[in-house]
């Protein structure tokens, strides 16, 4: 319908005069000339916008794919590597007595548990604490050597833990949202907290994510500490607002439109998730609604506007809700539009809900929760935060943010259920090869084959402390709504069958905690013994001395060695050099074989926005080393790539960077640190054990 109509001159009074000389004619003939008066309507709202999602339901996808307290602070983020410094600073801008994060019900319907902020934010704020980043490498290369090696040794499916589900899936980004992209060959990057506990909406993001630093060597080096490649390197990530965000209102990750796509037949019954460029096509369309009716859509009758302002006579309100519903179920035949536009029932009871009258708001009426109900209804995300541990060669630690009491419940942990024989990583060629850093994370019992990895902010950090008497938490089953309980009777396998995560832990202070002190729990004596012989037994290997910390060469003011100068001095042999350029040049597959960043000045000047994505990287080699007149260094590169040269010329330096060669961080250690953290006997179902 919409494509039989023209726009000529003078088509947008026509519209206007005729919408209200045909609600003049309706009110007089008390007549609905719905067809005409909806036709004039709807084109006059989308003829300017070219909205016409009915012919195509292409989408697009765009920031982040997502494979998939709040006493803020308003600091720039630091792109360079970690130091304790911010840290603290995190602390001093977060200390209020009154919890300021919290974790409840997502107001989008069947998505479980959300975030909410209990304090408004303004935009362009750094949300709460940083998050650290787990990687993990070459999953599906690691399972298909499994059963490799299951097949070779004739074990059946009945003697052996088959694969189950991988609910990673459903949690992990894409490593170029996390500086994983040179770790491994393929790499699934893990984000507890506000990377795997926000929900995301279409149309309601108000986070949006930044890069995480590096911080490998910083702390410990392998040739010296046994500790070296037990804990991630990648941490420091933000999330910052992209909007303000008012008190009360759930926390919203941009997970991308193509997330929803693969996953909108499990999402919504119908089969179709609205998109973000649905919700934004449905609030123009909203827009002309209320500009031609006004915001008051509750009263029984209301005032038309017409193009001067006058008012016409009053219009009956079955009129206004008809109106709507033509629209939406007649004019619009794109099925995820459909959805994005708010029936007339839900815009008169979400209009004195919230503060914003988009079509997204609509959606979630109970997006924005009053502290009281936070307080009754969910669990306090804030109490701690990271720090350096005071534990020797624990890397960093979960610190208590105010004074708690015994007995209070210091964090809350939603688990993500996981296989214990997926942590099992195996050379091409059917040998050992350790296993996943994940497992280090993950909670577990010796006599299962289940293991937990909590998701929530900070709780990763919790170390455990030798010495009883510095033990101040503990962990329990929580006793939320959302914890299934009845999965407590199930087997293991039953469980690790279950497509969603269920199950949720918490962590309980067993004493007063002092703020500022850290919280230590009980690893178990497992973990205990398997860490002293690890201590014990360790010796560094004959390379060790021969590795350097990529980071320690990430300086601006380092200048970068060219090939000439690195035949007389060269780099260690881990570290390999990259360079940063526009997404439009780095993947094209037949890029020019010339680009000058002095071209492009406009576009690369901002750094962090040049390197959001690691992937925006390719190897490089430095040819020129040039010193402007200001006194900065700007460099000549060669990227080679499928056989085709191409040269970059003049270069800024922060757009080249040293990251390790795939494989040869500390994490692929073979003699580093690996064990689950144990759960207690006495809360460990027997159900979840081996049988026999």
């Amino acid at each position: 319908m919409l494509n039989l109509i023209k726009p000529h001159r003078g088509w947008d009074l026509l519209i206007s005069e005729g919408i209200h000389s045909l609600l003049l004619h309706a009110q007089k003939k008390r007549i609905r000339l719905f067809t005409f008066f909806s036709l004039f309507f709807l084109y006059n709202t989308l003829k300017a916008t070219a909205v016409e999602a009915g012919k195509t339901e292409e989408y697009k996808s765009e920031g982040f794919s997502r494979e998939k307290h709040i006493n803020h602070c308003t600091q720039t983020s630091n792109s360079g590597g970690g130091n304790n410094d911010k840290e603290t600073h995190d602390h001093q801008c977060v200390r209020n007595n009154k919890c300021q994060l919290y974790l409840a019900e997502s107001s989008i319907p069947n998505s479980g548990l959300g975030m909410y902020t209990a304090k408004a934010i303004p935009s362009e704020t750094a949300l709460f604490f940083p998050d650290v980043v787990v990687q993990i490498s070459d999953y599906e290369e690691h399972k298909d050597l499994r059963n490799v090696i299951r097949n070779r040794d004739g074990i059946s499916d009945d003697n052996a833990v088959v694969d189950l589900v991988w609910l990673v899936h459903s949690y992990f980004w894409e490593a170029r949202n996390t500086r994983g992209t040179f770790e491994a060959d393929a790499i699934q990057s893990l984000i507890p907290g506000f990377g795997m506990l926000a929900n995301s909406h279409t149309g309601l993001v108000n986070s949006i994510m930044e890069r995480p630093d590096y911080a490998a060597g910083a702390r410990m080096h392998r040739s010296k500490d046994p500790g070296a490649g037990g804990y991630s390197y990648f941490h420091n990530l933000r999330f910052r607002t992209n909007q303000d965000i008012p008190a009360g209102m759930e926390l919203f990750v941009e997970y991308g439109d193509d997330w929803f796509v693969e996953r909108e037949s499990s999402i919504d019954s119908s089969g179709s998730t609205p998109l973000s460029e649905d919700f934004e096509n449905a609030d123009l369309i909203l827009s002309k609604y209320h500009a031609l009716f006004g915001t008051d859509t509750n009263s029984k009758f209301d005032h038309v506007i017409d193009p001067k302002h006058n008012k016409l006579p009053l219009l009956d309100i079955s009129v206004k809700r008809d109106l709507l519903d033509f629209i939406r179920q007649d004019l619009v035949t794109s099925k995820r539009l459909q959805l994005a536009l708010p029936s007339y029932d839900d815009l008169i009871f979400t209009q004195n809900k919230t503060i914003s009258m988009s079509a997204a708001m609509h959606s979630v009426p109970n997006v924005t929760r009053t502290t009281n109900w936070l307080v009754e209804n969910g669990r306090c995300l804030d109490n701690i935060y990271p720090a350096e541990s005071t534990v020797y060669q624990a890397g960093r630690g979960a610190f208590a943010s105010r004074s708690l009491k015994k007995n209070e419940v210091i964090a809350p942990a939603p688990l993500m259920h996981i296989q214990k024989s997926d942590m099992l990583m195996f050379t091409t060629d059917l040998h050992d090869d350790g296993k996943q850093l994940l497992i280090n994370y993950c909670y577990g019992h010796p006599d299962s084959d289940l293991l937990f990895f909590p998701y929530s902010p900070i709780t990763n950090f919790i170390n455990h402390h030798h010495d009883q008497g510095n033990i101040n938490a503990k962990i329990q089953w929580s006793s939320l709504s959302n914890h299934e309980t009845e999965w407590m009777n199930d087997s293991a396998e039953t469980i690790l069958n279950q497509g969603r995560a269920g199950l949720i832990m918490e962590f309980v202070a067993t004493r007063d905690v002092e703020e500022g002190e850290e919280i230590f729990i009980d690893y178990g004596k497992r973990w205990q013994h398997a860490w002293d012989k690890h201590v014990t037994e360790w010796k560094a290997s004959e390379k060790a001395s021969s590795y350097m910390s990529p980071e320690w060469l990430n300086d601006d003011n380092t200048p970068v060695r060219t090939e000439r100068e690195q035949i007389n001095k060269p780099y260690f042999e881990n570290v390999q050099i990259v360079c940063y350029g526009l997404p439009d040049f780095m993947s094209e597959e037949d890029r020019p074989n010339e680009y000058d960043y002095e071209d492009n000045a406009d576009d690369v000047k901002d750094a962090t926005k040049l390197k959001r994505y690691s992937e925006d990287a390719l190897p490089c080699r430095i040819l020129e080393r040039d010193i402007l007149s200001d006194g900065n260094n700007v460099y000549t590169a060669e990227l080679r790539t499928g056989g085709e040269i191409a040269v970059l010329y003049n270069i800024p330096r922060y757009a080249i960077e040293f990251v390790d060669h795939s494989y040869m961080s500390d994490q692929y250690l073979l003699d580093a640190f690996r064990h689950e953290i144990g759960i207690p006997d006495d809360i460990f179902p027997d159900s979840w054990k081996h049988s026999g």
